[in-house]
């Protein structure tokens, strides 16, 4: 297996829209709005539908947030298909919250994880607010004043996992593949059984062309939540990466993660149809 550098997957590999479960896919929405039919009206649907998720989180409507995030999901992944080339940046950060809300809200909704998450302590109210600002800059794709509150969240509180959790993305998708690597030791030290941490590592290694230990990550994350349809997908694209393409085992995987409750990924079924095998 060759290793070249795959930054263009990044970011599916850190987040993905197969981490929904089939009991949540109830839309916020009225089921009688139109479908947006122009790239301003799909954006203004999927900005609607995660404001609706933030405001079910505060109330502590955990399944209401996660059928709302799962909705967002859907469109954010609309655009990145159908509109690639617009406010890429942006909607790519957007997808990458609404996911990463997403598995929270089902951590919340106790849906079984056979190996947890060690409990993540909360942050002091210096540092949160300062993750909520960072977070609405995020939103907006502006990472370059989000990053330096971040570091400010964590000098407030050096033990604010999310604020770590976020800097280390931010640090991916701007290339300082460094800094990223720093912040992921202390993350994997402090967290080593989070399954969402694996993704996000798995991801860094993929931008740094190691597919072998990308690959022993993602089956990491398999092993500690068996039943996160996002580990099986990433999985699945990883091994088309590989040379040759385990085409067999990456059609296997994909099919656990629709199993698991993952959505149908048609560019991903398209890959895995025009893929030859070996």
């Amino acid at each position: 297996m060759t290793h070249s550098c795959h930054k263009p997957f990044v970011i599916w590999i850190v987040t993905t829209a197969c981490l929904m479960n089939p009991v949540y896919t109830v839309p916020l929405l009225a089921e009688s709005s139109p479908e947006p039919v122009t790239v301003s009206e799909r954006f203004e649907r999927a900005n609607q539908s995660m404001q609706q998720a933030d405001e079910a989180r505060e109330r502590e409507q955990w399944s209401a947030a996660a059928a709302g995030y799962h909705q967002a999901l859907f469109y954010f992944e609309q655009l990145i298909h159908l509109n690639p080339d617009w406010q890429n940046t942006l909607v790519r950060f957007r997808y990458s919250y609404c996911n990463n809300q997403l598995q929270a809200m089902l951590q919340k909704s106790n849906q079984p994880a056979p190996l947890p998450s060690l409990p993540v302590p909360p942050s002091p109210p210096s540092a949160q607010a300062r993750i909520r600002q960072a977070v609405d800059l995020i939103r907006s794709g502006d990472f370059a004043r989000a990053r330096p509150i971040l570091v400010e969240g964590i000098q407030a509180d050096p033990d604010a996992f999310e604020a770590r959790f976020l800097l280390v993305a931010i640090d991916l998708q701007t290339n300082r593949l460094d800094d990223a690597r720093f912040l992921a030791d202390g993350l994997r030290f402090d967290h080593p059984r989070d399954p969402a941490l694996h993704l996000l590592l798995a991801g860094m290694h993929l931008a740094e062309g190691d597919l072998v230990q990308s690959e022993r990550l993602i089956r990491e994350s398999i092993r500690l939540n068996p039943r996160l349809p996002a580990a099986q997908f990433n999985l699945a694209q990883l091994l088309l990466l590989q040379t040759p393409p385990q085409i067999k085992d990456a059609r296997q995987a994909y099919q656990r993660s629709l199993r698991l409750g993952g959505t149908p990924h048609t560019p991903l079924e398209e890959r895995l149809k025009a893929t030859p095998a070996p």
